[in-house]
């Protein structure tokens, strides 16, 4: 009995590490960006940003968390989504920590002139918080790169927002 226990530890041990030999390098490789050509003509635009009232509202997260939001400004933003982060990854141990059941996910856009090419030399990723980029052409403009917050207490949209990636 002892043998056979000792051999399916060593079985469960075996199949967990082959596990994660195939996911580690399958979830870092960089998925393929779209062609100049694909490009939709919206996202060589930039961001606009207009002051309003200021409005006051209440969101509750998925886990019932209440968040006050004042809106003080109307923002619209066009851009090829480069980066995603789920905030309730497992690997996200930020959020979970700080309490943080709002942001549901981060994403990075490439935006502007960047989309004329330099965005195809550059490397994305990113962290709990933040998008990065590496880029190595010398006309990657940072201006045209953002990483963006997405906050809702929607669960059909949070339910689509998460189906990415």
């Amino acid at each position: 009995m002892v043998k056979l226990i000792k051999f399916v530890r060593r079985i469960v041990f075996i199949s967990g590490l082959a596990c994660m030999v195939i996911y580690i390098p399958a979830s870092i490789k960089p998925k393929a960006l779209p062609g100049k050509n694909e490009i939709l003509p919206q996202l060589y635009s930039w961001p606009r940003q207009v002051r309003i009232t200021p409005m006051k509202f209440v969101l509750k997260s998925v886990e019932g968390d209440e968040y006050e939001v004042v809106a003080l400004y109307d923002y619209t933003i066009y851009g090829l989504v480069v980066s995603l982060h789920h905030s309730n990854s497992w690997i996200d141990i930020s959020h979970r920590d700080s309490g943080d059941t709002l942001n549901i996910a981060d994403f990075s856009l490439v935006y502007g002139d960047n989309l004329k090419g330099p965005y195809l030399e550059a490397r994305y990723s990113h962290g709990d918080w933040t998008g990065w980029v590496r880029y190595y052409s010398e006309a990657f403009d940072m201006r045209g790169f953002s990483n963006n917050h997405l906050l809702t207490d929607d669960e059909d949209i949070a339910r689509k927002i998460l189906s990415f990636g």
